[in-house]
């Protein structure tokens, strides 16, 4: 049926005229707004007092407030002012006598006068209803609690340069022919954006509770990417008072992946979520100088060599080891050590006085801060010293002229008046003004170099100590006890030319955030990883360590894993080992959107 044929097509092509006229009024209105804001903020900078400059300071950072939110309204505007909206509801809420006909959209706009809503975003509570609902009795959750009420219409349109393109009146989220439709369209080789076609069984996940670390199997062509992407946007539209789009990181598995995810977020009205691969992390936080070899070399020589099958094993158990959560008790082991060795075994004495004997700061270094990285305990350490020399030191100066002046009041005392008794004298006072000035000279350099004896060394001399430690480490697992030597070979012999493995990644990220702390203060709540069957089970223990969250979304398929020797093998791993939370959730993506049944059954 032609779209002009359907019978609410004019009230239809009415309505959208009326939302993008409107629309486009915002964008007038906002952009006035926005000089107003800018002019309002160079008069205060213009008319700021430096003695006095409270009341300007005021304006300023209330107006650059409101010129942010500006800003965030302005370009969900611009993004809605050819495709305002895909779909609508006719909603009766329990109680009510009046049916509320509801446009969902990708933001949310409100009529300036009576703040009567316009476009729902399509992240809202109610909206919902659209994605899981059948004609009849509905509910939606909010925060308030369930809204129960009647669903009378579920309504898709297909907006294209601010016509009507297709009315579709539909009893689920969508008929296929809307679908494939959708599927179909070329968006400059970016993913798809699914917003107005989300299943069930996807918006399952992208409404998921956001202190569920979630997993997700899903198969081939599920949609597994794109519904990552509106995950993280409804999880900052919905927490959007606690949690920022700083506050969560995508790993993709390669730039290409980045890419099309830089093509999405904007347009889902998302900025500044920071997205990275594995790799690049790592490179950003440690600051390591190491090269890393090309993992699909490894992957080619697996596939290919087809002679020396001891070789190929020997190589699959090394990744395997690298990335287990087994191999995490070797760094322990390593740092521990580090740790043992760390403080000087000597106590820090100035002048022949004791002010903290060894057993007392290696106590204070490995008990009392052992909360810190081990090189940020010595800032702590200095400061504990500092403050002990500093009391101590005004007792000993005092300590020094008393037992001098004693000396020097028992000669003046006991001795008659003679050339020898002024001698004496002379000596005495002679000795304890140099004595208290020797003291005072060595005081002001003693815990300069008493600290000077802490060599600073690199993330990369660590990594090679520890490398070489693992040939004399306890190994529980008879499995890999046969290929540690050829473990330390292999990667010595790398890190001679420079460059380390793929897996060598993780454990440097470790020593890195466990010895010095990450070069970067990156303030992570929440971890989305994109085709995790290719990440150890070790990458998702020492990133949930790092950033102390275990708010995750793992997205991925068992069954597509490219580097399975040194991937997930099985879900139940993470599941039931890395993560704690009880409220953890295992979900599964069946549907494929991509290929036929017959291309599924045959693969």
């Amino acid at each position: 049926m032609s779209v002009i044929d359907h019978p609410n097509y004019s009230e239809e092509k009415d309505r959208l005229k009326y939302t993008i006229d409107y629309v486009e009024a915002s964008i007038i209105a906002t952009n006035k707004n926005r000089k107003k804001y800018k002019a309002d903020m160079r008069e205060a900078f213009l008319d700021l007092d430096p003695t006095d400059s409270s009341l300007s300071y005021v304006k300023i950072m209330t107006n650059a407030k409101f010129l942010d939110n500006l800003d965030k309204n302005y370009d969900g505007l611009i993004r809605s002012r050819k495709n305002p909206y895909f779909c609508r509801i006719d909603f009766q809420i329990e109680g009510n006598s009046e049916k509320s006909k509801l446009y969902i959209g990708k933001m949310s706009l409100a009529k300036a006068e009576d703040n009567s809503l316009i476009i729902i975003d399509w992240r809202s509570p109610i909206a919902t209803v659209y994605y899981d609902g059948r004609l009849g009795s509905v509910s939606y959750k909010s925060p308030e609690g369930f809204t129960r009420g009647e669903l009378f219409l579920k309504r898709q349109y297909s907006i294209k340069h601010r016509n009507l393109d297709s009315i579709m009146d539909v009893d689920i989220t969508t008929n296929d022919t809307f679908l494939q439709k959708a599927l179909g369209e070329n968006k400059d080789n970016k993913l798809k954006d699914i917003v107005s076609t989300i299943q069930s069984e996807q918006n399952v996940i992208i409404r998921s509770e956001i202190d569920n670390p979630i997993i997700v199997q899903g198969a081939a062509g599920s949609g597994k990417t794109t519904i990552a992407l509106h995950r993280i946007a409804y999880l900052i539209y919905t927490y959007e008072k606690t949690f920022y789009p700083d506050n969560f990181l995508i790993i993709a598995p390669n730039n290409l992946f980045l890419d099309y995810i830089s093509g999405v977020l904007p347009d889902l009205g998302v900025d500044k979520v920071i997205q990275s691969t594995f790799e690049k992390l790592v490179f950003d936080l440690t600051g390591t100088k190491y090269k890393v070899i090309n993992p699909d070399e490894k992957l080619i020589k697996i596939i290919e060599n087809k002679t020396d099958i001891e070789e190929i094993n020997v190589i699959k158990k090394i990744s395997k080891y690298k990335g287990s959560l087994e191999y995490i008790k070797l760094i322990d082991t390593f740092i521990t050590n580090v740790l043992k060795d760390f403080i000087p075994k000597e106590d820090f004495i100035v002048e022949n006085y004791t002010i903290y004997t060894y057993s007392e700061m290696n106590s204070i270094f490995l008990e009392d801060f052992k909360y810190l990285p081990v090189y940020e305990r010595l800032p702590e350490l200095k400061k504990v010293i500092s403050n002990r020399f500093k009391l101590q030191k005004k007792i000993i100066l005092k300590e020094i002229e008393r037992k001098y002046d004693s000396q020097i009041d028992t000669i003046r005392m006991n001795l008659k008046n003679s050339e020898d008794k002024r001698n004496k004298l002379v000596y005495l006072m002679d000795e304890r003004d140099n004595k208290l000035a020797s003291f005072k000279k060595s005081s002001r350099t003693a815990i300069r170099k008493f600290f000077d004896k802490f060599k600073k060394r690199e993330i990369d001399s660590y990594y090679v100590d520890f490398i070489k430690s693992i040939k004399n480490a306890n190994i529980d697992n008879n499995e890999y006890k046969d290929i540690i030597n050829d473990l330390v070979k292999k990667s010595i012999d790398n890190i001679s030319k420079n460059q380390l493995e793929y897996e060598d990644l993780t454990p440097i990220l470790y020593l890195k955030y466990k010895v010095f702390s990450l070069d970067k203060n990156l303030d992570i709540k929440y971890i989305v990883v994109d085709e995790a069957q290719d990440f150890s089970p070790l990458q998702i223990y020492i990133l949930k360590k790092i950033f102390r969250t275990e708010l995750f979304t793992l997205l991925g398929d068992i069954s597509q894993g490219i580097h399975s020797y040194r991937g997930i093998n099985s879900w139940s791993e993470i599941f039931d080992q890395v993560f704690q939370s009880k409220f953890k959730k295992f979900l599964t993506l069946e549907q494929s959107y991509r290929t036929t049944v017959e291309i599924m059954n045959t693969a």
